[in-house]
């Protein structure tokens, strides 16, 4: 009798704990109430563009996502606003979030708590990108004309996609010509006072 009681006490209790590791694990693994977050993204020192895409990972996996619609915000604080929306597990909580913008890593991280809504202000520094012909034709990517032609490209060619496609094709092709270029002296001067002199005009005109 004793011993049929043991077996059932045993087998009682393995049960019991079998059930609470169950719960355990498929606590652990349930997703949690979202973090969300909301600000400013400032990127060298200037608004970001309309378009720009955030990214949330945590130990490097993407855990949320957000395109921007607005110059130098993504959401905000009021209940009708959009914000980028960082879903975790429980195991992810107090872990570090850190945010890309555009690929490149922000200044600025979070602990993920599962729930929060913070109001974070994202900041982070770009290489510039050479405006290659323009550089070869003035021998220097330093000029103020070329300065122009830069925030001509930031504000009004990438805050839309036919715009990216047309910086993403110049960027891709113009190189090899903008070598051509710097290596004749009378080609730079054509190419300086004929093309991008015009060009840096016709931006001023927009960029002021």
């Amino acid at each position: 009798m004793r011993l049929h009681k043991n077996i059932v006490l045993i087998v009682t209790t393995a049960f019991i704990l079998s059930i609470v590791w169950t719960v355990a694990v498929v606590a652990q693994s349930l997703p949690q109430l979202p973090e969300e977050c909301y600000g400013t993204i400032t990127i060298n020192g200037k608004d970001s563009a309309v378009g720009t895409i955030i990214t949330a990972e945590i130990d490097g996996v993407e855990r949320g996502r957000f395109v921007t619609t607005t110059i130098g915000t993504y959401g905000g604080s009021k209940d009708e606003d959009k914000r980028i929306i960082i879903e975790g597990t429980e195991t992810d909580i107090g872990k570090n979030i850190t945010f890309l913008i555009d690929g490149v890593q922000a200044n600025e991280r979070v602990i993920y708590e599962n729930g929060e809504s913070i109001e974070l202000n994202l900041t982070a520094t770009k290489s510039v990108s050479p405006c290659f012909i323009a550089t070869a034709a003035y021998g220097t990517p330093m000029h103020e004309d070329i300065d122009v032609l830069r925030d001509f490209r930031d504000e009004y060619l990438m805050t839309n996609a036919v715009g990216r496609v047309f910086v993403k094709v110049y960027y891709t092709t113009s190189p090899p010509i903008a070598d051509v270029i710097s290596e004749n002296e009378g080609l730079r001067t054509v190419v300086r006072d004929g093309l991008v002199k015009p060009l840096v005009h016709i931006s001023r005109l927009f960029v002021g």
